[in-house]
């Protein structure tokens, strides 16, 4: 089932976690664009991984 995946419960909400710290905090370097920030978060999880968990969170509903 769709809750069963593990990643459901460690890699995603660390990624959202590491996305959010990296959105908000404010250190004084030259602003990076939001989406390279995302991007490189989302690889650690793998692209594949994210659109296979999103398909099937969307057919779940």
């Amino acid at each position: 089932a769709f809750l069963d995946n593990p990643r459901m419960f460690t890699a995603y909400p660390e990624m959202a976690v590491n996305i959010a710290r990296d959105l908000f905090t404010v250190d004084g370097s030259a602003p990076v664009p939001m989406r390279k920030k995302i991007l490189r978060h989302a690889k650690k999880v793998g692209f594949i991984n994210l659109m296979k968990d999103g398909l099937k969170g969307v057919t779940v509903l």
